[in-house]
């Protein structure tokens, strides 16, 4: 018998190419590896097969809340899909052994990719579709090197976060993002229901950015553009020019990452 599950995924991305598999569960299943990328994605497949909790990944429906790219860890990505819910004992065809998911799955993954947690779902669950929100955090120091001065400099935190506040709301981000070629009509509209910088210890601070949704590389173009408001190289207001000059407006800024 299978049910759909979510399971929640902790993982260290440092040496990985990202979450998101460029193989695919079925291939892999096949056993076919289209790709030499290694990703959190494709441990989890091979756990799932290995263990063969998945028995068939044509029907399994299997979602992801999100991706992450190369070297980006996670402490609260979330997966869903089909998987088997009992061990069937040998000779005894009245008993089922109930499955410990998260030691069996551990138990064939690397060290630095854990599952938490999981729970049974309804059978019209998304992980990605049935999210209402994500969170990003982004960690750094004040101290940061100013390639155009080619000296270190201490960051304008108090700057920084009027800037990133500044991005709170429905807006038109295309200019905040690198394009995906895979998706010439995706739409750029994103909603950032909160977006600051606060201060941690140690001279660190981080940036906190909750959204409906974001785009490919919109933490890392943020990044790039606060950074510049907190070294002193362009004013604070420089995040709401870029979201008023669309593509498509007279004077607006090319598209195309920044």
């Amino acid at each position: 018998m299978c049910k759909l599950l979510q399971d929640a995924v902790v993982y260290f991305g440092f040496k990985y190419q990202g979450f998101a598999s460029q193989t695919g569960l079925l291939n892999m299943f096949k056993g076919v590896n289209k790709s030499t990328a290694d990703t959190v994605e494709d441990h989890i497949f091979r756990a799932l097969i290995r263990t063969r909790l998945v028995l068939d990944p044509n029907s399994c429906n299997y979602s992801r809340c999100g991706r992450t790219d190369a070297g980006v860890s996670s402490t609260g990505q979330v997966v869903a899909l089909r998987l088997r819910t009992s061990n069937q004992k040998k000779n005894s065809p009245g008993t089922a052994e109930f499955i410990d998911y998260v030691n069996v799955l551990n138990k064939q993954l690397p060290e630095d990719i854990r599952i938490l947690d999981w729970a049974f779902v309804s059978e019209d669950f998304s992980a990605r579709f049935s999210c209402s929100s994500r969170l990003y955090h982004y960690y750094f120091s004040k101290m940061h090197f100013d390639h155009i001065s080619k000296t270190v400099v201490i960051l304008d935190i108090e700057k920084m976060q009027k800037a990133a506040e500044l991005l709170v709301g429905r807006h038109d981000f295309r200019n905040f993002c690198k394009r995906d070629p895979s998706k010439p009509d995706q739409t750029f509209i994103r909603e950032i229901l909160d977006c600051h910088v606060e201060e941690i210890d140690s001279g660190f601070c981080r940036l906190v950015c909750k959204g409906s949704a974001f785009l490919y590389h919109q933490i890392r173009c943020i990044m790039s553009i606060l950074f510049l408001v907190a070294m002193g190289n362009e004013p604070v207001n420089l995040v709401s020019t870029m979201l008023e000059r669309i593509e498509g407006k007279k004077g607006g800024i090319p598209a195309g990452p920044l």
